[in-house]
Parts: structure tokens; sequence; C-alpha cells
């Protein structure tokens, strides 16, 4: 038994020999039962923090972009939890806004971060359409949250001076609008006091009907049929029936005849007023309140909430010398409505006027002479180019439009739903075929081509039947054909006969210029007209500018039916 106990033990010391009697790396020898295995050195990594400006430069670009709604998902959810994002949106419109804001700039001054916070200074720089530029620094907190900076929002980011609900207001100063001259500085468009003109049927006394019609015609310009008009459909109702608009000075100064006459309302105040119910009104324009969804712009630019602007003609292209710019003073006002201070202030810039080539005599003839009719007159001077009348028709009143004016709300709605479109300028976008005044055209195309001279002839009948399927006439041909529907006893009109060139054109010969049209065409100068009416000017802008127009087509025949 002893013998066996000594030999396992024997076998126990060998086997932690062996196993501790490992080598020193070292090359130092020795060992023993206590020495422990090398471990590998331990793999370190570093994660570096998200950078908190990537997100202040994400926000304040945002903000340069108006995208408030960007910058507002760009808020920690303690900021989103204390203010909704219309709020939000609402507050930095609302500031932008009364600063008359045109443009955000910054720029980046200090950044300082820790594992779960971060702090970033920026300088920002207003720049605005009434105040000039102002500068402001300050500092954004950030949280970080699911691996990303938020920024935790305050009033002070908007503007450093809003901090805890102040918000700013502007008092407004606009100048009158400028005044709208026709070419003699007879005034088209100004701004006075004038009374809004309406009928009562059913309280005209008729002694005075006669008074009261020819008051109202003297006042508006209308025909006293044309007043009559107005109202006869309602002879018998207490409706109120507009009848025009005039100035308060020429009312005033009739008074105690007007006041007396019974069934006539007159109600007075103050307006951007056109004279004679509108010259030239589609080539003028008209001016309206600003509409809701353009509000932010034209605050932008310094316009007050109840201003009128141009909508179009002259009174659009022309806003910026008309409107002048209006005079502010920006306030800080505390959030329970109490002034602190004035933050700025600004003079305002008188208007400028336009005068016109119109005459407005010329012009208001032009109108009468075309009232009743679709179309358009204009009247160029020869030499210049200068327009001196642009009537289109029907025409419109641009005194509706001011809310202020009590026949507004009657027949406001009765214009802009008129289906001859009043408002439609037909002398810059009608788009018509020209008729006989383009055989001047063809006429020049057929000498240009060298295949016609002026003495070139052609047999001019009633019919014009070089076309394989159908027949065209002359204008005498029509004639003939009233003239018999008449019951007119003969000689009826006659064809022309032969004709020259020229004696085509003074007799505006159909069948020559059918004729000239298709023989180019056949001749392989298929475009020979349409580049002539081109070098005309037709098919493109007359570039007159203040006014829009449209160019018109001028194609390329296809067929010799096109060509004709």
């Amino acid at each position: 038994m002893k013998i066996h106990r000594f030999v396992s033990f024997a076998l126990i010391l060998a086997f932690l020999s062996a196993c501790g009697a490992q080598p020193d790396p070292n090359g130092s020898g020795g060992g023993g039962i206590f020495s422990s295995p090398t471990l590998p050195a331990p793999a370190i990594r570093i994660t570096s923090a998200p950078d908190a400006q990537g997100t202040a430069r994400a926000f304040l670009d945002a903000w340069k972009a108006n995208d408030f709604t960007g910058m507002y998902t760009l808020l920690d959810q303690a900021s989103q939890q204390a203010i909704s994002q219309e709020n939000f949106v609402k507050r930095y419109r609302n500031a932008m806004n009364a600063l008359t804001l045109s443009e955000i700039q910054y720029d980046i001054l200090s950044d300082t971060t820790t594992p779960n916070s971060a702090r970033v200074g920026f300088r920002v720089t207003y720049k605005t359409n009434l105040i000039g530029a102002l500068q402001r620094e300050m500092s954004a907190d950030f949280n970080l949250e699911n691996g990303q900076w938020k920024i935790t929002w305050n009033d002070g980011l908007v503007l450093p001076e809003l901090l805890g609900g102040n918000y700013l207001s502007l008092e407004y100063d606009a100048p009158a609008r400028g005044i709208i001259y026709d070419n003699k500085g007879n005034a088209l468009v100004t701004q006075t006091d004038a009374y809004s003109l309406a009928v009562v049927p059913s309280q005209i006394l008729p002694d005075e009907e006669p008074t009261l019609v020819n008051e109202l015609a003297r006042l508006t310009g209308l025909y006293p049929g044309a007043v009559m008009s107005l109202y006869e459909a309602n002879r018998n109702t207490d409706w109120s029936t507009p009848t025009g608009e005039a100035p308060a000075k020429e009312i005033d100064s009739r008074w105690g005849l007007l006041s007396r006459l019974g069934g006539l309302a007159l109600n007075k105040y103050t307006a951007r007023y056109y004279f004679d119910g509108g010259i030239a009104p589609q080539a003028v324009g008209y001016v309206s309140p600003i509409q809701p969804e353009d509000l932010d712009t034209y605050l932008r630019q310094g316009y007050s909430p109840a201003s009128r602007v141009g909508r179009i003609g002259i009174e659009q292209w022309g806003e910026q010398y008309l409107a002048g710019k209006t005079g502010v003073t920006l306030y800080l006002f505390s959030a329970d409505g109490k002034p602190i201070s004035q933050l700025a202030k600004s003079d305002p810039q008188l208007p400028g006027s336009i005068t016109l080539t119109i005459d407005k005599n010329l012009q208001y003839q032009a109108q009468k002479a075309i009232t009743g009719f679709l179309g358009s007159i204009v009247v160029m001077e020869r030499d210049t180019g200068r327009i001196l009348a642009i009537a289109s028709s029907p025409s419109y009143n641009p005194n509706l439009f001011d809310p202020n004016n009590a026949n507004s709300g009657y027949a406001l709605g009765a214009l802009v739903n008129d289906p001859n479109r009043p408002l439609y300028d037909r002398a810059t976008k009608g788009e018509y075929p020209l008729g006989s005044v383009f055989k001047v055209i063809t006429c020049s195309a057929a000498l240009e081509s060298g295949t016609y001279t002026p003495d070139s002839k052609y047999n001019c009948q009633y019919e014009f039947t070089e076309l394989s399927d159908r027949t065209l006439y002359d204008w005498t041909w029509e004639h003939m054909q009233s003239e018999i529907r008449a019951g007119e006893e003969p000689p009826y009109t006659q064809p022309s006969g032969e004709l020259t060139l020229t004696g085509g054109l003074m007799r505006s010969c159909n069948p020559y210029f059918y004729h000239i049209g298709r023989d180019l065409y056949l001749q392989g100068r298929v475009s020979a007209v349409a580049d002539m009416a081109r070098g005309f000017g037709l098919g493109k802008p007359t570039g007159i500018g203040q006014i829009e127009e449209n160019a018109g087509t001028i194609k390329n025949p296809t067929t010799e039916l096109e060509a004709t």
C-alpha cells in the first residue's frame, strides 16, 4: 500500500512539472507550476460622436430656403412636445415677414461636443427689403437622440430678442399710388375720393327720371339709353342697380341737385379711381387686395396686409414705379402685448407716375365705337409705332375691383363670370386670321420669288377651281349671292376679270392670291409665303413689353389647300 501511494504521488508531480515547465518567451528559461500563459493585446475601437455642426448647417440651410417644416424635423423630442409644427412655422413666418426679409446668411462660429450633448455658436445676417441688414450671434444646444444630434429649440433661435415669447410688429406708412397719365397729361388713373352710383328703380319719381338719367349719363360717360338699360329690367323692384362711379369733386359740385333725386344712391369712398369707367382697361389693368396665397411674398417686400397691387397691364408691369416704398417702424412687444422697444425704422419713398402714349379722347371714342362687338381696335402712329388707342370689346370697369366700392359686391361677380370674357385683351391676345390684309404678304412673296411682276395677269372670276377636291369663291360671288337672296334685280356684282398683280391687290381678288399661294407651293417654294409673313412680324411677339401678348402661329403649308 505504501509503495502504491508513493508511485501515484510521483506521477502527479511529474505531470504538473511537465505542464508548468514551458519555455519563457523572452528566453530567460525557468518556469514553474505558477506561471500564466501570455494573452494577446486587447483590440481598442473608438466610435466618434456625430458632428453637431452638420445638424446646425442643415437647420440653417433649411431656414435660408424658407423650409420651416424641414427645420422642425431637426428639433429634439422635448422641443417638439413644447411647440407644434404649425405654431413653429407660424412663429418663423410672422417674424420673417415683419423683418421684410429678403435673404438669410450665416457663419458657424464655434462647436463644443460631449458624448451626449453639444453646442454650436453661429452668426445670422438678416438681409431685409426695408430696414437694412441685421446681425445677431446666437448658440443652439443639441441632444443626442438615436445616434443623431437634435436641436433644443427656443424662441431666441428666431431672433434673440424674441426669447420668452416676445414678438415683432410693423407700423406701416404707405404712400399714395402713382398716377397714370395719357400722352397729353390727362389722368387716366389716380388716388382720390369717389362716389359709387346706383339706382333703386322703385324709388324713381316719373317727373324726375329724365333729369336722373341725364345726370348719370354726364357723370359716367354712358349714353342716356345705356343708363336706362341698366335698370329697366328691375324697374318695379327695390334692388339697387349699379350705374357707375364718379370723382367726389364732380358729385360735390352738384350735390344740391343730386341729393334730391329719388332713386339715386350715392356712397362715398377713397379709391384708386379709374376715370370714365376705365380708359383702355385691359391695357391699363387694375389693382385689387393681396390674395392670401401671395401674402407672404408681398409682406416680405414691405407691403402692408391692406395694400392693393397691380394685377394686369400697366398696373402690374409698373408696380415698382407706382407703389413707391412703404415706410415702416419695427417694434418689439412682450408676450403679453406690452411694447418693449423700437428696433428699426425706414421712411417711405414717394412713387413714380407713368405717362402712356395713349390719347385719352381717341381711346374713349375707339371704345365707344366698338361697344357691342367682340373685337379690338388699335390705332398706331405711322412714323413712330406709338400706340394711340388700344380698345378691346367687351370692356370692363376696373373700379369694381375695389371692395370699398358699394357697387363691387353686386357687379364684380357678374364681371368675372361673363362668358364674353371682358378681362381678356383681344388686342394683344386675340389670334385671328388676317383676312384680305394677308394679300399684301402673298403679293410680296410673289414679287420676291421672281416668278411674278407687278404686271403679271390673272383672270379673276367668281370661282377658283385649281384644287381637285373643292371650289373656292371670290368676294364678288358672295355679294352676288346676297343680292339674289335679297330679291334684287340684275345686274348683280360682277367678277373683276383680267387683272395685273397690282390690280389684283387693289381689287382684293381672292382667286388671284389663292393661285399665287398654290403656284409657289408647286414650284417647291413651300415656305415662301410663310417666310414672308414672319418677315412682316407675324407669328412672334411684337415686343411691346408692358402688356401680355400672344405671339400667334405661322406654319409652313403641307398641302396645296393649306398653301392656297
